[in-house]
């Protein structure tokens, strides 16, 4: 296992770049079945979250009325939840009078801001205010599968080394048809210069 982390780089460079290839492709592997392993985890989730939720059916709203501008919403909102930075806006199909102000407070990451403010879009009344200060145990659980799977733990830094070794089997792909398409040297005479001279055994009777 030592070996394949070793790059000689006192070696010639066909070593040199066989070493690099091998010690690239274990790690690229390793990266991608962490990706494979959170993403599997993350869509059985999802896919458990959503078969919990109950039917929903849309309601019929009168034509005449008429909702009020999306800014005035947003801005109740934020006076429902000054520390919260309003991430998106959702506008429920099942419920057409309502929107939710999905909101980041301040421990929260923006991908997983659970906080909310909801309001009905026709008088602008403040239905419910979701202040999530400390999430369930399971959803803390998704958090951290998601923030291994998009590399959020460790800000810039930990996505920035997700593009590196994300490029990496692309860079070996192409090293790879380059080293393919290179003509193969001859192998080289046995040491002395001598010749090797195949005789057929019909050859030696003539």
């Amino acid at each position: 296992m030592k070996t394949g982390f070793t790059v000689r780089t006192t070696a010639p460079l066909p070593l040199l770049s066989y070493d690099i290839h091998q010690v690239g492709g274990i790690l690229s592997s390793t990266f991608l079945l962490i990706l494979a392993v959170t993403g599997a985890i993350l869509s059985f989730l999802v896919l458990q979250f959503s078969f919990n939720q109950p039917p929903q059916f849309a309601k019929v709203l009168p034509p005449a009325k008429q909702p009020i501008a999306l800014s005035q919403l947003l801005r109740k909102a934020d006076a429902a939840m000054p520390d919260g930075k309003t991430t998106y806006v959702v506008f429920d199909e099942h419920e057409p009078e309502k929107i939710t102000v999905s909101k980041q407070i301040p421990h929260e990451s923006i991908r997983f801001a659970l906080s909310n403010v909801e309001l009905n879009r026709y008088s602008g009344e403040v239905l419910t205010v979701n202040r999530v200060v400390e999430p369930p145990p399971m959803l803390k659980f998704t958090i951290a599968i998601g923030s291994i799977h998009f590399g959020l733990f460790g800000g810039i830094y930990s996505r920035s080394l997700y593009v590196f070794i994300g490029l990496i089997p692309s860079v070996l792909l192409i090293e790879l048809l380059q080293k393919s398409k290179a003509p193969h040297p001859n192998p080289p005479l046995p040491r002395g210069g001598s010749k090797i001279i195949l005789v057929s055994p019909r050859g030696r009777g003539d």
